[in-house]
């Protein structure tokens, strides 16, 4: 038999996945330094997860079916019961072939790396389009054991299959911390130059040349996630508000949301000024001062913001709920807000309505639905979302958006 009637006979396939690892990570150490500064992170790794990650095949032995039958010559030298000797050459009888082809799913590719398990023993059988081909030669003395030698080659095969399937698996799971690190290193790299560069004093030559990199992945899907795009510019580190002190405002407007649900004569009859201005009085007694309210920035006013230096640190709006239209109205309203430098907003929805549930299930599905959605980010509390959008025009750049919901007491 040669070679190509064997499976599992190629190059080692952790060998190969190790290459492929190898060229991950020189993609992306790759990458230009304004594209790796500017680009958003999650939405790079997505990309590159999808592009590296490996299908694992399915092999479908339930609809196995015969390929092909026909006559077959065999040659019976050396064979007592034809009484042919071996030395006087080859004596062939017609017999019958069959062939058994077993549907599978995957890249074909895959069924010709070696396994751990088949360094010295390789299945048998030949990749023809989607399929595995299995060729027996009988003479009509011989058929007896043929279902059963069938059905251990498929066993075989099927074994192998779970093998490679093991290996794949624990490959892709061990993507995205390469990614992630190698994105990071990346990253430190680039700064650690520009820091270099910058204390020269000697401006640095720009580059009009830089082409995107080609790269050849050994196995891959057939539909990938398109590489995200980044404008180019200069990279310039933002201002930003802490994580901590972003937790902390959230939690101030939480806590002032069960003052208000205890006490329903003080609040029945407050409008949406009245409580944003009770939200800036709390604000400016933590933050001296800094909370402002009704402010210009970006395409409008905003309810709340805050600011350190002229710098935008925390964007909020407030609206009472009436409905998913007027949602989508306040989610443009804050968009329209926002500058590029801007990265923790909130919405503050104040609900009168009696079915809380449902407005609750209302606004989840509304800004999931809206277009400058990218992800949910978890839920602290039952009234409180989290999730990261981006700008209408820089998919690049993104933002948090906690939405705040409060249940305040009806008129009476």
């Amino acid at each position: 038999m040669g070679k190509s009637e064997y499976l599992f006979c190629g190059n080692e396939i952790r060998q190969v996945l190790e290459a492929q690892r190898l060229q991950l990570v020189s993609e992306i150490d790759s990458q230009n330094p304004g594209y790796i500064l500017n680009i958003s992170e999650d939405d790079y790794t997505k990309h590159l997860l999808d592009k590296h990650s490996i299908l694992s095949p399915i092999l479908h032995s339930d609809k196995k079916n015969i390929h092909n039958v026909g006559d077959s010559s065999i040659d019976v030298s050396g064979r007592f019961d034809y009484a042919v000797d071996r030395d006087e050459g080859p004596v062939y009888v017609k017999g019958t072939y069959i062939t058994v082809a077993i549907p599978f799913e995957g890249e074909a590719e895959l069924f010709s790396f070696k396994l751990p398990s088949t360094y010295f023993s390789y299945p048998r059988g030949n990749i023809v389009g989607k399929e595995i081909h299995l060729a027996y030669s009988r003479l009509k003395q011989d058929q007896g054991n043929l279902k059963a030698e069938i059905d251990n080659d498929i066993k075989r095969i099927e074994q192998c299959v779970r093998e490679l399937n093991g290996i794949i698996e624990q490959h892709n799971g061990s993507l995205l911390s390469l990614i992630k690190e190698s994105i990071a290193n990346r990253k430190a790299k680039v700064l650690a130059d520009l820091q270099l560069v910058n204390s020269l004093g000697i401006p640095l030559k720009k580059r009009d040349d830089v082409a995107e990199p080609v790269t050849v992945p050994l196995v891959r899907k057939k539909i990938i996630i398109e590489k995200p795009k980044v404008a180019e510019k200069a990279y310039v580190p933002e201002p930003a508000m802490l994580p901590e002190d972003y937790e902390s405002i959230l939690s101030m407007i939480k806590n002032l949301s069960l003052v208000i649900e205890r006490n329903h004569p003080t609040f029945a009859t407050m409008t949406e000024p009245d409580i944003r201005n009770i939200i800036l009085v709390l604000l400016n007694a933590v933050y001296e001062g800094i909370a402002t309210g009704e402010t210009f920035n970006g395409s409008g006013k905003t309810d709340i913001l805050l600011r350190h230096k002229g710098q935008n640190l925390f964007i909020a709006e407030c609206k009472f709920w009436q409905g998913k239209k007027e949602l989508i109205d306040a989610i443009n309203q804050l968009l329209g807000y926002i500058t590029w430098r801007d990265t923790k907003t909130a919405l503050i929805i104040f609900n009168r309505n009696k079915d809380f549930t449902s407005v609750l299930q209302k606004i989840q599905e509304s800004v999931k639905e809206y277009k400058c959605y990218k992800q949910e980010l978890g839920t602290s509390e039952t009234t409180i979302f989290r999730y990261k959008f981006c700008r209408l025009d820089d998919t690049n750049k993104e933002f948090f958006l906690t939405v705040l919901i409060f249940d305040v007491p009806e008129r009476i």
